[in-house]
């Protein structure tokens, strides 16, 4: 502790001098300086690097005593990491200055001008898009305003003006496009925080892209359903493989054997079948590689993973899986093969144990924010581990679903009996 001296009723109490100046020290550098005019005045007094200095930390009373205690603290923390305090505040101010010239507007200009000029841009009708929604909701409530002190409420209070219009999936895009200018200004560190409001803070969407599964009870009856197949026996391994890897129908059906790597557990999709058009690592979990090993035996070691079974010459048709997926029992407003995609996706994040960056790479999707530019293989480490986590989680719904009917069986019986 503090050996302090002073006390609230000695600094409201004390007298100015006469004349000159008067000094209450009250321990650790911390002092009052009183002069005859009546001016009170906090000073810390420090040395560094052998010369002794000293900082402002304010005005009584407009700075009491236990804020002029604080502020004596935080400036002896600096200190003994070697940093000059006052060096150290004209560093901060400095930034403050920068930052406050950092318009919303001129930060969410630059982050445009990023994806125009990056190596896989986003198409010009994309990019116009996203210009024009900031335009015309955006930049008339925040655009001028220093991108660092934009509150949540602010967000929200636009977003809410967007649904007030009868345009909810408007106000959900907008706040996408919000949110990545914040994660863009969060990587040049000129905010602190992102304040844009969370998903659920809106008026919900109904979904008109493709219809998935995200109950996960039901996706586990889903995976259940899958295990007892008895339709093609190369169909059975497409269904068993597709929840594990997270590719689109055709990056996923037009596999060559070329493209496994059993020795490193990877998947290299090549460019030209991603829809980036730019090549793809799948991790492979030890679930996945098992079922690639079995359908080795059937069609490899060259050509499709999975041909039609009309021609070794080409791959699976679009609607092979879809078929299989209604002739077990569920139908094509309820999911569908790019469903797998959108489960994984939002079971993932449901689960919070890896970040939405890791989760929209292993995905191919582009990136929010500068870290989208990158090198294919980034998070590689991290989407390793996921796709591990992830296929054991399938393992764990499969086997749960099927107690859980199993129980329900009996339940039905006993009931039966009596």
């Amino acid at each position: 502790m503090h050996s302090n001296k002073l006390t609230v009723a000695a600094v409201n109490a004390a007298k100015p001098p006469k004349q000159g100046t008067r000094k209450m020290a009250d321990g650790h550098g911390l002092t009052l300086l009183l002069n005859e005019s009546g001016r009170k005045a906090w000073r810390f007094r420090y040395r560094y690097l052998g010369t002794e200095r000293m900082i402002s930390l304010g005005l009584f009373p407009d700075v009491g005593l236990h804020a002029a205690r604080k502020a004596r603290d935080e400036a002896r923390k600096v200190l003994a990491r070697g940093t000059d305090p006052s060096a150290h505040r004209q560093a901060e101010k400095a930034a403050a200055k920068i930052a406050r010239g950092y318009t919303f507007k001129a930060v969410a200009e630059a982050w445009l001008e990023l994806h125009a000029r990056a190596s896989n841009p986003p198409s010009p009708k994309t990019l116009n898009q996203a210009r024009s929604r900031l335009k015309k909701w955006v930049y008339p409530s925040v655009g001028d305003l220093p991108i660092n002190e934009i509150r949540g409420k602010q967000i929200t209070g636009l977003l809410r003006r967007i649904e007030a219009r009868g345009v909810n999936e408007t106000a959900h895009k907008v706040r996408r496009l919000v949110d990545r200018v914040f994660r863009f200004a969060l990587d040049d560190e000129l905010v602190e925080k992102n304040p844009t409001p969370h998903v659920d803070s809106l008026v919900p969407v109904k979904s008109e892209g493709f219809p998935f599964i995200s109950d996960p009870d039901r996706f586990g009856a889903l995976l259940r359903a899958i295990e007892g197949y008895d339709g093609g026996v190369i169909t059975a391994f497409a269904l068993r493989l597709a929840p594990h890897v997270f590719l689109r129908s055709f990056e996923f059906r037009a596999a060559e054997w070329g493209e496994i790597d059993f020795e490193k557990k990877e998947w290299h999709v090549p460019a030209q079948r991603m829809k980036k058009e730019k090549a793809h690592i799948v991790p492979l979990s030890s679930s996945a590689l098992d079922i690639l090993r079995e359908l080795y035996e059937l069609t490899g070691p060259d050509g499709y993973l999975f041909p039609s079974v009309r021609s070794d010459y080409r791959p699976m048709s679009d609607g092979t899986i879809n078929a299989a997926l209604r002739q077990m029992g569920f139908m094509g407003d309820e999911h569908v093969m790019h469903g797998f995609r959108k489960t994984s996706s939002t079971m993932l994040n449901e689960m919070g144990r890896f970040s939405s960056d890791v989760i929209e790479v292993q995905q191919a999707r582009t990136i929010r924010g500068v870290r989208g530019v990158y090198n294919k293989a980034q998070y590689l480490p991290e989407r390793r581990k996921m796709m591990e986590v992830w296929s054991n989680y399938l393992g764990e719904l499969r086997v749960s679903c099927s107690r859980s009917n199993s129980g329900r069986n009996s339940s039905s019986r006993a009931v039966a009996s009596h």
